[in-house]
């Protein structure tokens, strides 16, 4: 705490713990050659700007693709961690406002055809208001990699790294549909139940769901009222106008 304190007085805390975080990556991973060594972590102490993180996720890119090449066995494996890296810096650029880099980040990531690009790719399109490029590949997305949802529904054994993946997916489609109008309530309500069947687990789709049954019902009430005073209004002209 020492030199963090001296370092937070001086110049900000932050870039203290990144070259902390740097050298210690680098001396793991050539000290253990493990696959595991050069993980990408899930940076959650800093703030979430390029300035900071982007420097760390370039080493790990940088520590995955020696680990690689020495480790051929493990090719598979690696790619997968350098592909998930690319798509934090994805998010992050996306985030930080700089939508040319996300977007050279998510064209490095689809090396590999996993869920997570499409999904990323779909924010991508969506905070740049091209909201219905980004429902087209949300849906393709999820055609594409879960043609059979039906085999992740009440069933926790079934692959559930998958069966998380196709909830988050589904998801967000379900939110960006309600966003723009392009789908009936019914169809609506049984996207949002379609995620808490896939995994019920995930809180946010529970969430969601009683929002949107709330803003149905609510639609209903008030239509109902409104019907009720046009039926006064009308009984009143016949028996008193």
């Amino acid at each position: 705490m020492g030199p963090l304190s001296a370092a937070s007085m001086e110049n900000g805390g932050y870039s203290h713990i990144l070259r902390n975080e740097l050298g210690d990556t680098a001396d793991k991973s050539v000290c253990s050659g493990s696959i595991t060594a050069v993980s990408v972590p899930y940076v959650d102490y800093g703030p979430s700007s390029l300035r900071y993180q982007e420097p760390l996720l370039n080493l790990y890119r940088v520590l995955l693709t020696i680990a690689k090449n020495n480790i051929p066995e493990q090719t598979k494996k690696i790619d997968y961690e350098i592909v998930t890296c690319w798509l934090q810096s994805a998010k992050l650029a996306r985030k930080s406002g700089h939508q040319q880099r996300a977007y050279s980040c998510l064209l490095e990531a689809s090396v590999l055809n996993i869920p997570e690009t499409f999904v990323e790719k779909s924010k991508w399109h969506w905070n740049k208001n091209e909201q219905e490029q980004a429902i087209n590949i949300l849906q393709k997305g999820i055609q594409e990699h879960f043609p059979d949802v039906s085999q992740f529904k009440n069933n926790p054994s079934q692959k559930q790294k998958e069966a998380a993946a196709c909830a988050k997916a589904t998801l967000m489609l379900a939110k960006y549909s309600e966003e723009l109008a392009v789908l009936e309530s019914n169809a609506l309500i049984l996207m949002y139940r379609d995620v808490v069947a896939i995994q019920p687990e995930l809180e946010e789709g529970h969430f969601h769901l009683a929002k949107y049954y709330d803003r149905v019902m609510t639609t209903l009430e008030k239509s109902e009222k409104k019907r009720c005073v046009c039926l006064g209004c009308f009984f009143h002209k016949i028996f008193y106008c």
